[in-house]
């Protein structure tokens, strides 16, 4: 049960703590970590969204700190990712299913919680957004990467993104708020089901110093 007046499948949370601890031990694996070092990317990585989120907000003690189940799953990712990294890359397509769908899932949660605090509309936004991608910043910054949700790529902060636009406005226009939820959900998945499926890419900045002095015909100055 989530306490934002929608009800999802408790199992959504736990599969998404478990799978992020994984992933992140499959991270830190490829750095040649030694196996406290493993555990600490994979375990920061499975909680980082739902830290990140508490942290920015500044509304009390963290969520992860509150539930010792919450450290258990993670706990139990990150261990299985110190001796299973390799088996479960096999399971790499239904690790990406489950993280399209919480992209959306992640964004609703910070995105009510942000609200209850009195944030302007912009600021939910931010929350939101920085929360969905919080893990993987976290287990980036671990390993010493340049994080993958701010680099060129398929859509995934944008995803995050646009599922807090949807929510914040439907939620301003007075829409109820199990149907803001899950409009914000499926235009997070949407977007980056989009993005995958027709290679959609984010792009890399485009200087116009040049064309725009050009144009203004200051160039040979």
């Amino acid at each position: 049960m989530l306490e934002t007046g929608l009800t999802l499948p408790d199992f959504l949370d736990t599969a998404a703590i478990l799978c992020g601890a994984l992933v992140g031990a499959m991270g830190a694996t490829r750095k040649d970590l030694d196996w406290l070092g493993v555990f600490i990317v994979a375990f920061c990585t499975g909680v980082g969204g739902g830290l990140v989120r508490d942290v920015l907000l500044q509304s009390g003690t963290p969520v992860i700190l509150q539930h010792p189940s919450y450290q258990l799953y993670a706990g139990i990712g990150a261990v299985a990712g110190i001796f299973f990294a390799k088996g479960a890359a096999r399971f790499n397509r239904a690790y990406q299913a489950l993280d399209t769908l919480m992209i959306g899932v992640w964004v609703i949660l910070a995105c009510a919680k942000a609200q209850t605090v009195g944030l302007t509309p912009i600021a939910v936004i931010v929350v939101g957004t920085i929360a969905a991608i919080g893990g993987g910043m976290v287990r980036d910054i671990l390993i010493h990467e340049t994080a993958a949700v701010v680099q060129a790529g398929y859509w995934y902060t944008l995803c995050a993104f646009g599922a807090a636009i949807m929510f914040v406005a439907l939620s301003g226009l007075g829409t109820p708020l199990a149907v803001a939820q899950i409009a914000a959900i499926v235009t997070a998945s949407g977007m980056r089901w989009a993005s995958l499926h027709y290679h959609i890419r984010t792009p890399t900045p485009y200087d116009m110093t040049d064309q725009t002095l050009r144009l203004l015909h200051l160039d040979r100055l």
